[in-house]
C-alpha cells in the first residue's frame, strides 16, 4: 500500500499506480518456480534470511531516496518489481517450510 500511495503522490496517475502494483506481482508469474526450485534445493532458513536482510535494505533504501527527495518514478518501479521478486522467494521458502515443520499427514 505505501509503494501505491507513494506513486500516487508523486504522479498524481492511476495508471502508473496500476503499474507499479502489477511489477509487484509479475515476479509470482516469472519466477514462481524457479523459487521453488531454490526453496527445495538450499537451506530454507538461510533463504528467509537473505530475503529479509534484501527486503529490509529495499525499504532502507526507498526511505533514503524518498528523504532526500532522490527518488524517481523509475526507481519506485525497479523497487516494486525488485520487492515482487524477493516476496516470491519468501512466500514460496515459507509456505516449503511450513511443510516441513507440519508434516504430509497433518493438513
Amino acid at each position: 500500500m505505501a509503494l501505491a500511495w507513494i506513486v500516487l503522490m508523486r504522479t498524481d496517475s492511476p495508471l502508473w499506480v496500476g503499474s507499479a502494483l502489477a511489477l509487484t506481482e509479475l515476479p509470482n508469474l516469472v519466477f514462481g518456480v524457479p523459487a521453488g526450485i531454490v526453496a527445495d534445493r538450499f537451506d530454507r532458513r538461510k533463504i528467509l534470511r537473505i530475503v529479509e536482510g534484501a527486503h529490509a535494505a529495499t525499504y532502507l533504501l526507498t526511505g533514503l531516496l524518498l528523504a532526500t527527495d532522490s527518488l524517481a518514478l523509475w526507481h519506485l518501479l525497479a523497487l516494486a518489481f525488485w520487492g515482487g521478486s524477493m516476496a516470491t522467494l519468501h512466500e514460496t521458502t515459507r509456505l516449503s517450510m511450513a511443510y516441513d515443520v507440519a508434516g504430509p499427514g497433518s493438513y
